[in-house]
């Protein structure tokens, strides 16, 4: 029941309590009231605490879309997506936020969202089909947690893009010069992860995530157990692959001696920065060494890694193709086929845990492979 006090005849102020917030402190406003005597104002504070405490309840099921994201984000995605999966949705919640954020949960309808994919095309934004998955896992939270009936999600498709072949490979005929202009003497630690990327196919996480004790001289080749990710609001961190189960990559000898060589300068460096090392430690806390690492045993950051492909096309330009680095994997893929290798093997070695996805995504005919299928039907030529 609110407290009430006459300030002057007629004039009465009232101490209200609405609730308690989320760190349990409570809630409290005062009203000025006019009233013709102290039970007149009494009943209206307490009629207008009713009131009061009732829109807080609702406001509490019926949040603002960006305190609710927040939410979502500490009770579902930090416990339920992977590292990955998180990183990419830091990447493309900001427009999503500065259009939604100010709308109440429930008022966003199966229209607005439309009206938002519709802004997004004609404004030629990227990754819609990432941020159909970032509302549609939102929503369908909230339906779970029950603040919610039906999802707005649920009658909104896709949105269809028209996606234009931006990505580019090295064919096998190229890979020999590709791999000697990785020789040049600069970019000691980034040509030695160029190759692996080219050579064992391993993506770019998977490369900055080789520690020591996943390398296996004898079998000459390295055990794919860590991805190295970042992100905005996790910063570094080692996880597991992609795929979750650790495979073995095997990688030629001369491969594997630039590998040693360059723990073996890790090594050096540590020694010479004695103290002031700081090492670095994966998921479950454990320290561990790793090959691609500053002199304080820091892992150097993904983007790190992709800029200096940058800088290696572009001195290069004149001489090979221009591609992405994550087309480095679907370079290795290529000249394997070219070599005979199955889909298989292939699919083996990328760590696909279906044979699908390597299909889908490798069963492409090269350039050269087409002419010679085309050649093979010469013998019926008519003479």
């Amino acid at each position: 029941m609110a407290s009430v006090k006459e300030l002057k005849r007629g004039k009465y102020i009232a101490h209200i309590y609405i609730g308690r917030d989320e760190n349990d402190k409570q809630i409290n406003t005062t009203r000025r009231i006019n009233a013709n005597g102290i039970i007149e104002a009494r009943k209206i504070a307490d009629d207008l605490e009713d009131k009061l405490r009732d829109e807080f309840k609702n406001a509490g099921s019926n949040p603002l879309f960006s305190k609710f994201y927040d939410t979502w984000y500490k009770n579902y995605a930090m416990k339920e997506l992977d590292v990955g999966t998180r990183q990419k949705y830091s990447y493309i919640d900001m427009p999503v936020l500065e259009y939604f954020g100010n709308k109440k949960l429930k008022e966003v309808t199966a229209l607005n969202v439309i009206e938002f994919f519709d802004y997004e095309t004609e404004n030629k934004r990227a990754s819609l089909e990432a941020k159909h998955r970032l509302l549609s896992s939102i929503y369908r939270q909230a339906v779970k947690w029950q603040l919610l009936e039906v999802s707005p999600m649920d009658n909104v498709s896709i949105p269809k893009v028209r996606k234009e072949a931006t990505s580019d490979y090295f064919r096998p005929d190229e890979i020999g010069l590709v791999l000697e202009l990785m020789d040049t003497p600069y970019m000691k630690w980034q040509r030695l992860a160029f190759k692996i990327a080219l050579i064992g196919g391993l993506r770019r996480g998977e490369i900055l995530g080789i520690v020591e004790d996943s390398v296996d001289y004898e079998r000459s080749g390295v055990m794919v157990k860590y991805s190295l990710q970042h992100t905005k609001k996790e910063g570094t961190i080692l996880k597991k692959p992609k795929t979750e189960n650790a495979r073995f990559v095997t990688l030629p000898e001369f491969l594997m001696i630039e590998i040693k060589s360059q723990f073996t300068r890790n090594k050096y460096m540590k020694m010479q920065i004695a103290n002031l090392y700081e090492g670095f430690k994966d998921y479950n806390n454990k320290d561990v060494f790793m090959l691609f690492q500053n002199e304080y045993g820091k892992p150097y950051l993904p983007n790190t890694l992709t800029q200096a492909w940058r800088k290696f096309n572009d001195k290069n330009k004149q001489l090979i193709r221009i591609v992405r680095f994550h087309d480095l994997r679907h370079s290795s893929v290529t000249y394997l086929l070219n070599q005979g290798f199955n889909m298989k093997e292939i699919q083996v070695r990328l760590g696909h845990t279906d044979i699908r996805t390597t299909l889908n995504r490798y069963s492409h005919v090269s350039e050269t492979d087409q002419i010679n299928a085309a050649k093979a039907f010469d013998k019926f030529k008519s003479q």
